[in-house]
């Protein structure tokens, strides 16, 4: 809920009338308003839980958020010279002055909380609290045709990616697993200025798995809550490049293992069930029989479903696809 973030509507009234040349002013409008030095006292008065005599920790930090944007934008705070987890230090290192209440798990809530208001409130950005983006040396803007992306999930592929978008004239990004929020949106912001109101075409190049399929559509689904339009994503790593029949087996690794008896599914450790789940659909939609093996057991079958990472693939045939893709369009 939005209202939860402006019970210190004095703090906005205040700010707006602050002189901030006046360092008398500011030091006292700070003394007065500052979250993180508020004693347990008016922590109770601003921020109880409506059950119990207790803080509510999510209301603190979203609050807390929400006046480090607004000290930031009206020039009494700098912006940050850091990576979101050290703004998480600076609040942990101050609130813990006056009560122990704070824990270390509280970092859970404190993310949760920054990534509601800017992905799901839209109150602010990251980059109005000028966080470092770890991934910006692993993507590059193409010359000639920058709306054009390659994509690779690893990072070891980096210098591999860039280099064949270099010789294309076109864009690339390398990610480290899931698509950091934060990385996207500066690559978007980047891409904005370039491309105008062209939309993206993606080349992707990630493993033969469940969790690479969703890198892929979560990097498409990233950019498209950032405002810019995908017309085209292109599975570059996909069965073909693996045509030999014992490929599979020889190459890959289990994904997922279970038991089926008497139609019953049984996860073998490490799997669980939603892994299960989540890897059978992936294996309807790539529609290779080579990706899932079973073998009989005593009352059923002992079933695996397959993965190959993108490591696996010939580096000279990815090239060689992609440059074929992106040079028919």
């Amino acid at each position: 809920m939005l209202r939860d973030i402006f019970v210190l509507s004095g703090n906005v009234i205040s700010l707006r009338l602050l002189n901030i040349k006046d360092k008398k002013s500011v030091s006292a409008f700070r003394e007065k308003w500052d979250i993180k030095q508020f004693d347990k006292t008016k922590m109770l008065y601003y921020f109880r839980q409506i059950a119990k005599l207790a803080i509510d920790k999510r209301m603190v930090f979203r609050n807390l958020i929400f006046q480090k944007y607004k000290w930031i934008q009206a020039g009494i705070e700098p912006k940050l010279d850091g990576n979101i987890r050290s703004f998480w230090y600076e609040v942990k290192r101050t609130l813990a002055h006056d009560f122990d209440m704070w824990k270390a798990s509280d970092i859970h809530i404190f993310y949760d909380s920054l990534q509601t208001l800017i992905e799901e409130d839209k109150l602010f950005k990251y980059r109005d609290f000028g966080f470092m983006d770890m991934g910006e040396s692993y993507r590059k803007l193409g010359v000639a045709r920058p709306e054009v992306i390659l994509m690779v999930e690893k990072r070891g592929l980096s210098r591999f990616i860039q280099k064949v978008a270099g010789g294309l004239g076109v864009s690339s990004i390398s990610l480290q697993g899931e698509p950091s929020s934060l990385s996207l949106e500066y690559f978007a912001d980047e891409l904005k200025q370039v491309i105008g109101d062209k939309s993206l075409e993606i080349y992707s190049v990630t493993d033969l798995d469940p969790a690479g399929y969703s890198i892929q559509r979560n990097l498409v689904a990233g950019l498209e809550r950032q405002g810019l339009k995908v017309a085209k994503v292109t599975k570059i790593v996909s069965p073909a490049m693996f045509p030999d029949a014992d490929e599979v087996e020889y190459m890959g690794y289990p994904v997922v293992r279970y038991k089926v008896i008497r139609g019953k599914t049984i996860p073998l450790k490490p799997t669980n069930m939603s892994q299960i789940t989540k890897a059978r659909a992936w294996y309807k939609s790539i529609n290779d029989k080579r990706f899932m093996t079973s073998r009989k057991i005593e009352k059923g079958k002992l079933v695996m479903i397959w993965g190959i990472e993108s490591d696996g693939a010939d580096k000279a045939e990815i090239k060689r696809i992609i440059e074929a893709e992106v040079n028919n369009q």
